[in-house]
């Protein structure tokens, strides 16, 4: 198997690649340091392609923003997002957008190996609980800018929105996430991972 490693943290990058690489059936791990856009990286050489969510350092946005790009780019390729940022509504939209697999960076080494030739013979890995109510953009973009200070009024005005629609997508928040305020709203999105990591 050729592997490709997208990831900024260089330590973590180094220890992947040596481990995997003792693995008789790893041809070789590739790492990628720095890049500007998609095109930048040759990814069909490569079997499968781990991407970490949180690229700050090397990428202008996210690992699964960056992985729905190459997923348009090339439809068969076989992404996986290998993090610690094991939010449930991450790992919903990585199987959504087509990811062959979701695990967190602390899988033992063994047991990542063994995923990975999985992916490679087609299989996919996501764990099995799901999401019921999953919140729309507009209700995240609401949330969001309750998050970040704004008042209802400054909502309305930035989102071009009424009063009326804004208490309406605040009630539909509360009632998906289970909730009865907007601080209780804003940390149980958090802890979803409704918000880009930061």
């Amino acid at each position: 198997m050729k592997i490709l490693l997208i990831d900024d943290h260089k330590l973590f990058s180094q220890s992947i690649k040596m481990i995997l690489e003792l693995s008789e059936t790893i041809e070789y791990v590739d790492l990628v340091e720095n890049f500007q856009s998609v095109d930048d990286i040759d990814y069909s050489q490569y079997d499968i392609i781990l991407v970490d969510i949180n690229l700050t350092s090397i990428y202008e946005t996210d690992g699964l923003a960056l992985a729905e790009e190459m997923i348009k780019k090339e439809r068969g390729i076989k992404i996986v997002i290998l993090t610690g940022y094991s939010k449930k509504i991450y790992e919903y939209r990585a199987q959504k957008m087509g990811v062959y697999a979701f695990i967190d960076k602390s899988i033992d080494p063994d047991k990542l190996l063994t995923q990975l030739k999985g992916i490679y013979s087609g299989k996919k890995y996501f764990s099995v609980e799901e999401i019921v109510d999953i919140l729309s953009e507009r209700e995240i973009e609401v949330l969001e800018s309750i998050r970040n200070g704004l008042t209802i009024d400054e909502v309305c005005e930035t989102l071009f929105l009424s009063k009326r629609t804004v208490s309406n997508h605040l009630a539909n928040v509360f009632s998906k996430l289970g909730v009865n305020n907007r601080q209780e709203a804003i940390h149980k999105a958090e802890l979803l991972g409704y918000f880009s990591p930061e």
